[in-house]
């Protein structure tokens, strides 16, 4: 198993005037995937009403290098990506920025 360690960075533009909460979905482990992509999924919440949801565009970044997330269909507030991780590594971390 893959064990994944996942900090998130909370941008400033996003927290000024606003409670925003981050919340990670993606599990700790992941059992070993054959084609060495994995996914990750962050939900964001906020009670700021003049959020343009279609204006955020969160990335996942992983050793220097971004990966960008897309929005769930359907929901507002929950965004995926995939990260390749290379089959010899044991553990990968990440952040949401």
């Amino acid at each position: 198993m893959i064990s994944k360690k996942f900090l998130m960075i909370l941008p400033a533009l996003l927290l000024t005037g606003c409670a925003a909460t981050f919340t990670r979905l993606t599990p700790v482990e992941q059992p070993r995937n054959p084609d060495n992509v994995y996914p990750v999924e962050v939900a964001f919440r906020s009670q700021q009403q003049s959020l343009r949801w279609d204006s955020i565009q969160p990335y996942v970044l992983v050793n220097g290098q971004f990966y960008q997330m897309h929005p769930v269909p359907l929901v507002n507030n929950r965004w995926e990506g995939f990260v390749p991780v290379p089959s010899s590594a044991n553990t990968r971390a990440t952040r949401y920025t």
